[in-house]
């Protein structure tokens, strides 16, 4: 049990034995009438502050396990141990804390050791790792039941070791030296899904729908070394911080390509390695200066260096024969580079209150960014001579030879399958963003604000491309510079009033826009946007009323109205008019409520309900491509606590989730007329969890708890194949010492 659950059960059964005390004091004071001495007051027993508790559960489920471990966030079989640990000493003006738990099954531990002393400082050395669950699953088609049964069952483990050491001594700056290496291992799903050649019952060809699941393999691990010292000169608090930080990652994502889900071993593979390294350097230094009552005023700078390197190949593999696929899939290998990139931050705030009543608050920001790229690759093509794919040996050796600079000859065979592929490129770009906010609570029971920020981001970047051929065709370059003007401005009003005792109302207004014009110098004719803007408004209203002393409602609306706007040039350089891609609404409507009937009994309840809808022009032109989208879902949940005893209380909770968004655009010309031309889009899903927890204090220093859950996943989305449904029990004991 958490030490949040104990103090509020200790509250709960406080409460209980006030009152029973308090009507037993009244009994006394009754039988007692003319007596001089008062009846003795009953003492609370000590409760001891150390504490451990143990907790073992598991569930039974049925249905997909991995989508279980997903949603639930633990693992679908057993798990158990110490939930919940703390230990406090003090010796020799040291004062010792042990915090940590350690569930097997879940794979979730952390043990965290301090050691501080009043006027002096603290040392402090902790671990932490815990596992996430993924669901390795790909798309789903209803029309060809196109499903892959894999083994979808992914995890990835997270965890991190750290020393920190702080010094704390009176008139002397405040010093904190802290390491930490933290780490991800394991794999998760991707979102990346390679394609099928299942088209519909009994066709196949090139077009693809792009379930098929992919795989990414991740090993990362950063080092990162912090120095921060804070002290106060005069009227003024002085912070400056150090760090450094190196990264390490190794990767792979590995998906198919032209497989049929009948036979998932068909196809092409492709295992898109990557390696990335990163060194890090920040400097930053903040001040904070108070002028009297009624000023304060707020400095800080930021200068961070970058420096990174890569590599990484992508080969494409035939599943039946282990030959290389020469030109498909985007084939690459020996891929090396790296860019360096500093950045410079600089913001200043003023606090000013001018009049009683009044605050007004000034900012400015600016940001300073400029990078350099480098990167060089081989890449596969088809103009091989005698066409095909290579067998994987001769392939694999030839690959090698050309990253050592030995390419095929004009009389060999696989000459001209490989090209050489060097990329620079470099940005410079500059941001600055000015606010100004406004508060006056001059008026009785009311508060009003307003802010007010606008943003002004302009920069360019470059690229240029060197493919060698190596066939005797020469060399051919190629580059792109692009300039970019950004605007975006805010405007925020609300107010939070009190009429009267047990009621409040706050509401919120603002709008934005973001307008971005882009100017192309491109050799080749590409066709590009060269205006993106977007305004979007929002307004947003909640009430809260206490009825009654043990009846409170809480009412939210919020409303969001989002335009998008695109201009485009042509691949003959001409400029195309400015069009709608998507007109965005929301409607949010929220009300929770929490009611006290009597002293040993709550309940909360809250339901919300969210319409959304995107629309864009394109379902009129691609609607075998594109439709409207929904995301409207409702959802709720309700929980009632009651106490049985002065030792026992029960919790029970009910909560739900319903939305049912799931389209799929059909193709109307064609071969494909009448059938899927996407895959779906949106989400069909229905959940409903119950749950019910007992707890009873043995003595004062021991609670025992047993809980029991269900939940019931029905999601339309994957046509059911990642549907379950889970018996969930748990049982644990709290000691404290």
């Amino acid at each position: 049990m958490k030490r949040k659950h104990f103090k509020g059960m200790t509250g709960l059964i406080s409460s209980i034995r006030i009152g029973c005390a308090a009507s037993i004091g009244m009994m006394t004071s009754q039988t007692q009438a003319g007596t001089t001495e008062p009846a003795p007051a009953a003492e609370e027993p000590e409760i001891a502050a150390n504490w451990v508790d143990f907790t073992v559960g598991g569930a039974f489920t049925g249905g997909d396990q991995a989508a279980y471990q997903r949603r639930v966030g633990q693992d679908g079989d057993f798990y158990g141990g110490i939930s919940d640990m703390h230990w406090e000493q003090e010796a020799n003006d040291i004062t010792w804390t042990f915090d940590g738990h350690a569930m097997f099954g879940n794979e979730d531990y952390e043990a965290i050791v301090n050691a501080s002393k009043e006027g002096l400082g603290y040392l402090e050395v902790g671990f932490n790792q815990f596992r996430t669950w993924y669901d390795g699953s790909g798309g789903y088609v209803p029309i060809t039941n196109g499903w892959f049964d894999v083994d979808d069952d992914l995890h990835l483990d997270r965890g991190e070791v750290w020393f920190e050491a702080g010094l704390r001594k009176e008139d002397f700056p405040e010093i904190t030296f802290r390491y930490v290496h933290d780490w991800r291992d394991g794999e998760k799903d991707s979102t990346s899904w390679g394609g099928t050649v299942d088209l519909y019952p009994g066709i196949t060809g090139t077009q693809s729908y792009k379930i098929a699941p992919s795989l990414n393999q991740i090993d990362e691990e950063t080092d990162t070394f912090s120095l921060d010292v804070a002290h106060t000169l005069g009227n003024t608090d002085f912070d400056l911080g150090l760090r450094y930080q190196s990264v390490s990652n190794e990767g792979a994502r590995t998906m198919g390509s032209g497989v049929s889900s009948t036979n998932p071993g068909s196809g092409n593979t492709v295992k898109d390695s990557s390696e990335y390294d990163l060194d890090l350097f920040n400097a930053h230094l903040s001040s904070e200066s108070r002028f009297g009552e009624r000023v304060l005023a707020s400095f800080g700078y930021s200068y961070t260096n970058l420096d990174t390197d890569i590599g990484g190949d992508r080969p494409s593999r035939d599943n039946t024969t282990g030959f290389l696929e020469t030109g498909a899939d985007h084939a690459s290998w020996g891929l090396s580079g790296g860019s360096q990139a500093t950045i410079h931050v600089l913001n200043a705030n003023l606090w000013w209150n001018p009049v009683d009543d009044f605050v007004v608050v000034p900012s400015i920001r600016a940001e300073f960014w400029d990078q350099n790229s480098e990167g060089w690759h081989l890449a596969g093509v088809n103009a091989r001579d005698g066409g095909g794919d290579i067998p994987g040996a001769q392939a694999d050796q030839a690959v090698e030879n050309a990253l050592n600079g030995i390419w095929p000859s004009s009389t060999s065979g696989y000459y001209g399958w490989l090209e050489e592929v060097r990329d620079s490129s470099g940005q410079q770009w500059e941001e600055f963003t000015e606010a100004l906010e406004f508060r006056y609570n001059g008026l009785e029971n009311m508060l009003l604000y307003a802010n007010a920020e606008w943003t002004q981001s302009e920069g360019d970047y470059f690229r240029k491309t060197i493919t060698d051929f190596h066939n005797g065709t020469g060399v051919e370059e190629s580059h792109r510079r692009t300039d970019s003007d950004l605007d975006i401005q805010k405007y925020t009003i609300g107010a939070n009033w009190y009429p009267v005792r047990g009621l409040s109302f706050s509401a919120q207004a603002y709008s934005r826009s973001y307008d971005q014009d882009l100017d192309f110098d491109l050799q080749d004719d590409d066709a590009q946007i060269s205006q993106h803007n977007n305004e979007t408004t929002d307004f947003n209203l909640r009430m809260t009323w206490r009825a009654l002393p043990s009846l409170t409602f809480v009412t939210r609306y919020d409303y969001q109205q989002s335009e998008i706007e695109n201009r485009g040039v042509n691949n003959l350089g001409n400029d195309l008019g400015l069009i709608q891609s998507a007109d965005i609404e929301s409607n949010i409507i929220s009300q929770s409520v929490t009611w006290l009937p009597f002293a040993q009994m709550y309940v909360q309840g809250m339901v919300s309900y969210v319409m959304s809808e995107t629309d864009t022009p394109a379902d009129k032109y691609a609607p075998q491509r594109m439709e409207d989208s929904d995301n409207d879902y409702l959802m709720g949940n309700l929980t009632v606590g009651y106490a049985l005893d002065q030792k026992t209380d029960i919790t029970a909770g009910y909560s739900f989730y319903y939305c049912e968004n799931y389209d799929i655009p059909y193709a109307t010309v064609g071969t494909m007329n009448g059938n899927p031309g996407s895959v779906g889009y949106g989400t069909d899903l229905e959940e409903h969890v119950f749950s019910v927890r007992l707890n009873r204090w043995i003595n004062p220093n021991m609670v025992w708890n047993v809980g029991y859950g269900y939940y019931n996943s029905n999601d339309g989305t994957f046509g059911g194949n990642n549907s379950f449904d889970a018996h969930m029990l748990s049982t644990g004991l709290q000691v404290r010492f």
